[in-house]
């Protein structure tokens, strides 16, 4: 039986509005692509300006240097000066600085290995050996192979060596109470001076 002309002429009407709609929609997609495409494209170019700021700013190299400006001359001088107040402090114990910083690990630690006391001072290990000999010479520490891994070599302090920590803790604490500083001003200048340590040795 075939459909009457009113129903043929509905159904071309509903198909002529329903192919209509999908080319609405299909042009409302590719235009909201289009959209979308521009403002990725307008983000990637601001980043590359900022980018490009950036590198810009790393070819503005001065062409003057003056003693002031520089950071690492500050280091040195503080470091200059609290060694040297450290000095007579450490003379009345027997030690020396360098002695002071590898007893320090090995007290923090108790029995620590060569390496782990060089990383600790950031310090070759060829660095350290020498002053361990020197310690052992003076019977304030002893070296023995590691039980686990016999390729390791610890270092702990003799009973002399243990005993000799009271006294660089008294010429630690004559050295923070010349610093004038509290100890949360210490503690932050500290860690601010060894994020720039950990800063610097990835930049290189």
């Amino acid at each position: 039986m075939n459909p009457s002309p009113m129903v043929e002429l509905g159904t071309r009407e509903l198909e002529s509005s329903f192919a209509s709609t999908k080319t609405q929609n299909l042009f409302q997609f590719q235009l909201l692509t289009l959209i979308i495409s521009c403002m990725i494209y307008s983000v990637s170019m601001q980043l590359h300006d900022v980018a490009s700021g950036y590198a810009s700013l790393d070819t503005n190299i001065p062409t003057t240097v003056r003693l002031g400006d520089q950071l690492c001359f500050a280091l040195y001088a503080a470091t200059n000066t609290i060694t040297r107040v450290y000095r007579p402090l450490l003379d009345r114990i027997g030690i020396t600085y360098p002695q002071y910083l590898v007893l320090l690990i090995i007290w923090e630690h108790k029995s620590p290995s060569i390496g782990e006391i060089a990383d600790h001072l950031k310090l070759p290990t060829h660095a350290i050996s020498p002053l361990i000999d020197r310690l052992e010479g003076r019977g304030l520490v002893s070296r023995f192979s590691d039980e686990v891994d016999g390729r390791r070599v610890l270092v702990q302090a003799t009973p002399e060596g243990v005993e000799l920590e009271a006294g660089a803790a008294a010429a630690w604490h004559e050295v923070k109470c010349r610093t004038l500083l509290s100890d949360s001003e210490l503690g932050d200048f500290r860690t601010q001076l060894m994020d720039l340590i950990d800063r610097m040795q990835v930049a290189s």
